[in-house]
């Protein structure tokens, strides 16, 4: 049985590194960065991320947290004022 000729892959678009630099991007948090952002103590951070009130990301040993979803738990927990 004559073998089947294997088209070749397509070259996919590379990341366009120029888009990501211009881009509003923010780096990660630390516990402690991510506890004065917040106003808070890092022992309240941890609890955040045991409760799983804030969404981390462990890298290596040490453990990030992305400022817009700190930026997301506090808009969830804003109260309105009353007029």
């Amino acid at each position: 049985m004559p073998r089947q000729p294997v088209s070749k892959p397509t070259a996919l678009p590379l990341f366009n590194r120029r888009a990501s630099a211009s881009s509003t991007r923010r780096p990660p948090l630390d516990i402690p960065a991510a506890s004065e952002y917040l106003g808070t103590t890092v022992r309240h951070v941890r609890r955040l991320i045991a409760e799983r009130r804030v969404a981390s990301y462990r890298l290596g040993g040490r453990v990030l947290l992305s400022p817009d979803d700190l930026d997301e738990l506090l808009a969830k927990g804003r109260r309105e004022a009353l007029r």
